[in-house]
């Protein structure tokens, strides 16, 4: 039977006589890939906080600039850079299904507005 299987790092050949799960030829392979996989993690990872800091900060400037019971056109977050695909959670507020980001959570209604929510 012919040994189909190589180090997914270096490419070589793995012995046929390791376990079948193995994916690396030895301990120094397998170090520098978890180091590689743990570099990625931590760039998505911070990436995702990035993302969501940013877009409390808008949603906080937004807040502090209309106030707590102003609509706010949705158009005004939308060109100040608005994220609307990212939320924590969501939660009721006041009757209504909101979006939670971190310190701030909003609900973005049918007719294009927004009302924004301190927590």
């Amino acid at each position: 039977m012919k040994n189909d299987r190589i180090c997914n790092l270096c490419e070589a050949p793995l012995d046929s006589s390791l376990h079948g799960n193995r994916r690396h030829c030895d301990h120094d392979c397998y170090k520098v890939n978890m180091n590689i996989r743990s570099n990625d993690n931590y760039r998505r990872q911070k990436a995702n906080i990035k993302a969501f800091t940013g877009v409390d900060n808008l949603l906080k400037q937004f807040y502090q600039l209309f106030g707590a019971d102003c609509f706010i056109q949705a158009i005004l977050l939308d060109s100040a850079g608005m994220d609307w695909s990212i939320s924590q959670k969501e939660l009721t507020i006041e009757g209504y299904k909101a979006k939670q980001i971190i310190q701030y959570a909003y609900c973005l209604f049918t007719n294009e507005t927004v009302k924004i929510w301190k927590l």
